[in-house]
């Protein structure tokens, strides 16, 4: 719809306000005309567009005014996932927020969080609302995986602007000594581990470097053997860490790391390769396989949540949407390296010069979802308490110490589950989250 002569007057006005070219008494209805090569009264008009906005004032005698309005605070914890970029897309669409970062935890309005694992959800953050979630959902220009990441019983929490599968990295120079026909899509579960034992024997080198994603390479595991079962039990998870000692036990000595070219393998998401592209390691990307064929990986995302405690959580939503707006996702897609959300921008970013980063967009179909199989608090339990029966027979102690740290992350995550669950069977989910 065409806008009058006043109104588009006014757009601009307002819009020369918000860049801070006025902030104080505004050009007269006479300079206005002149600026605008119009009339003083329509100009008059757009001044008065502008006052019923409550943008300006208006004194009989002595001018119009910029009228300076208190901005409501938005606190964002974990600042440093934001660009300088992405703060100004956001302040230039809400004029009325004021953005403050800091280490705020869990009392700020927004969090961002780069997470490979579920936690705790209801006691902090709000779900997305209905509307919002399936219009994210159906958009074809979004990865639908993205939404399944924070995923529980159909409540969705957060959104996602950034996802990446969780694959192998691997050191091209070691391979060669070891197998010089390696092609990453023909290697099987049994070959991976062979490599990794081979390169442990030879001088100086270790097979597998998991300092970043150690969970990413049990979970694989536990999930092919859950679907292989068709149940979580006992015996699932035993054999699951069993097996994951037979990966972890090449992996954690210290003075070994990817990019100090002394390790063969490397768990990695796409961001983690701006520090692999800035060391000597020359790498390329493999799919991460697991038992008894095929290729699964643990997704990775940098999420913002909506504190449930927040004041205007609806316009805190739109802010979230906002993050997946053709130029704050091109921003992402320049500054950062996990895949964009926006498919039209992620396919535009594929860097194929230096590595195979077509592996990481062709694992977006093999991502694994845990509450695709850790889904029932039975099973999250079973999971997290089994963990005791193994830990006498698992050798390293580093190991032990990882797997304890992440499954309390599981723990913590599980205590405040019960309440969600039963709360979704009484029908009081949403007075519980509200």
């Amino acid at each position: 719809m065409i806008k009058n002569k006043f109104e588009q007057i006014a757009n601009e006005i307002q819009r020369m306000i918000h860049e801070g070219r006025y902030t104080d008494k505004l050009p007269s209805e006479v300079e206005l005309a002149a600026m605008f090569r119009t009339t003083p009264n329509t100009a008059g008009k757009a001044l008065n567009i502008l006052r019923s906005r409550g943008a300006i004032t208006r004194h009989t005698g002595a001018g119009s005014f910029v009228r300076h309005q208190e901005k409501q605070r938005v606190t964002i914890s974990n600042s440093a996932l934001f660009s300088r970029e992405i703060v100004q897309i956001l302040e230039a669409e809400f004029h009325d927020l004021e953005f403050i970062f800091g280490d705020y935890g869990t009392d700020a309005d927004l969090f961002v969080w780069t997470t490979t694992l579920p936690f705790e959800y209801g006691e902090k953050i709000l779900p997305l609302p209905e509307v919002l979630l399936q219009e994210l959902r159906n958009c074809p220009d979004f990865y639908p995986e993205a939404f399944e990441v924070h995923t529980r019983n159909g409540v969705c929490f957060g959104v996602p602007y950034l996802i990446s599968p969780i694959v192998l990295a691997y050191n091209k120079k070691i391979m060669r000594k070891l197998r010089p026909d390696f092609q990453p899509y023909e290697q099987s579960y049994e070959e991976f581990l062979e490599l990794v034992k081979a390169a442990n024997e030879l001088p100086g080198i270790q097979g597998l470097d998991t300092s970043r994603f150690e969970v990413s390479a049990l979970c694989p595991v536990l999930y092919r053997y859950s679907m292989e079962a068709k149940e979580m039990s006992a015996g699932v998870v035993r054999q699951s860490f069993r097996e994951f000692e037979r990966i972890a036990c090449y992996a954690g000595e210290k003075g070994y790391s990817f990019e100090n070219n002394n390790c063969l393998f490397a768990i990695a998401g796409r961001q983690t390769l701006k520090a692999f592209s800035n060391s000597d390691v020359v790498f390329d990307i493999a799919p991460y396989p697991v038992p008894g064929g095929g290729f699964a990986s643990v997704i990775a995302s940098e999420t913002v949540f909506v504190n449930n405690q927040a004041k205007n959580p609806d316009i805190l939503f739109k802010v979230c949407r906002k993050l997946l707006s053709p130029e704050a996702q091109q921003i992402i897609a320049e500054k950062k390296h996990g895949i964009p959300v926006d498919c039209r921008i992620a396919l535009r970013s594929m860097n194929s010069g230096k590595y195979r980063d077509d592996i990481f967009f062709n694992e977006i179909r093999n991502c694994l979802y845990h509450h695709h199989y850790l889904d029932h608090r039975s099973q999250l339990e079973l999971f997290l308490d089994t963990h005791k029966l193994c830990r006498a027979e698992m050798e390293s102690g580093e190991v032990q110490a990882h797997l304890l740290n992440n499954l309390k992350i599981h723990r913590d995550y599980v205590e405040k589950y019960h309440r969600i669950q039963d709360r979704l069977k009484a029908g009081t989910l949403h007075q519980y989250l509200y």
